[in-house]
């Protein structure tokens, strides 16, 4: 019997160990997000170290993003427009609504580079 992906990916979802799909799984996946954070530091306590410095003299890690205040809004109106793309598909996921949500997305990416470039100026 032929089953379309999406029968197949409920099929297989199904079938995982509850331990796979638990929230404290998740959770324990989320927390060890940070790791390339701790071992930057890390390194950078042992590059001390093997300089005779102080360990505990690390640089801090700059996060700079200009326009991250322009990303924000627009990550916001891109909210607005996916919640009603849903409503104008009447609540059901088509190939229409996922292309939708897939443009918007690309839109997204390409103005939050175009603000981080500055090929696009944040007002803000």
């Amino acid at each position: 019997m032929k089953f379309s992906f999406p029968q197949r990916c409920v099929e297989v979802w199904n079938g995982l160990d509850k331990r796979v799909v638990e929230a404290r799984t998740i959770n324990k996946l989320k927390e060890m997000l940070p790791i390339p954070w701790l071992l930057f530091a890390l390194g950078e306590v042992i590059k001390n170290l093997l300089n005779g410095r102080d360990p505990g003299d690390i640089n801090p890690i700059e996060v700079k993003s200009d326009g991250m205040a322009c990303s924000i809004m627009l990550l916001f109106g891109m909210l607005m427009f996916v919640i009603v793309a849903i409503a104008c598909s009447k609540w059901k996921m088509n190939k229409g609504l996922g292309m939708t949500m897939f443009v918007l997305y690309f839109i997204f990416v390409m103005v939050s580079l175009f603000f981080e470039y500055d090929i696009i100026f944040c007002f803000i």
